[in-house]
């Protein structure tokens, strides 16, 4: 779902922040950081954070480092960690939506859903770009359909939210798809949850997540959603 940042993917705008943010203009902390992205793609996460940890001890107002660290404590599971980094992330740089999504992904995790929402409907108030708005919706859609908070729960925006990130991603995304098969499925729809899973299906690309959804599928013929 979330990235690592390099300097060369962000906006001028970013990038013009992360430079500036480093006192007496610390590339040291720069390329630690870079380093702690090539490890994470390696799959070294343990290396990873141990290159963050450097890069933010040179310069602890680098936002986006907080944001990539945030993205190792995704892959170990350390939800508490994730959300502590998004928060500095965001003190330093609140117009970076991204951290405020994962924020609100790791608070639905911690079963903060109030929190979670919270963060989903400012960010689409605020009409960000179209990446960050396709995957609020998918992710506030996929909260609305699932949540075990009744209070929270809604089928039928999800279904509206689901179909607006499929059509904001030009229907590119199996992911999103699926999350418009489950909300349909929430609702009680079978039909189109069906259809919508098996398109979703056909179009993914990654093994483990075929596999999940080849379980839902099986689940909504028979009508069940868990």
């Amino acid at each position: 779902m979330f990235v690592l940042l390099t300097l060369t993917s962000i906006t001028v705008d970013a990038k013009t922040a992360l430079v500036g943010a480093s006192r007496n203009d610390d590339y040291v902390a720069i390329t630690a950081s870079n380093k702690g992205i090539e490890l994470y793609e390696k799959g070294d996460y343990a290396g990873a954070r141990a290159c963050f940890d450097a890069a933010l001890r040179k310069d602890p107002r680098a936002w986006l480092i907080y944001y990539n660290r945030a993205n190792v404590s995704v892959h170990e599971k350390q939800w508490q960690l994730v959300l502590q980094d998004c928060n500095s992330c965001i003190k330093y740089k609140p117009s970076f939506f991204m951290a405020v999504i994962l924020r609100a992904s790791a608070n639905q995790h911690l079963g903060n859903y109030s929190s979670s929402l919270a963060d989903y409907n400012r960010i689409l108030s605020l009409h960000p770009l179209p990446g960050a708005q396709a995957l609020a919706l998918n992710d506030r859609a996929w909260l609305q359909a699932t949540c075990p908070n009744a209070s929270i729960r809604n089928p039928q925006q999800a279904i509206s939210d689901a179909k607006a990130a499929c059509n904001v991603s030009s229907w590119g995304n199996a992911g999103y798809i699926d999350t418009l098969a489950v909300a349909y499925a929430e609702a009680g729809n079978f039909d189109d949850a069906l259809k919508f899973e098996e398109k979703a299906i056909s179009q993914s690309h990654d093994a483990d997540k075929s596999k999940n959804m080849q379980q839902r599928l099986a689940m909504f013929r028979q009508h069940r959603i868990h």
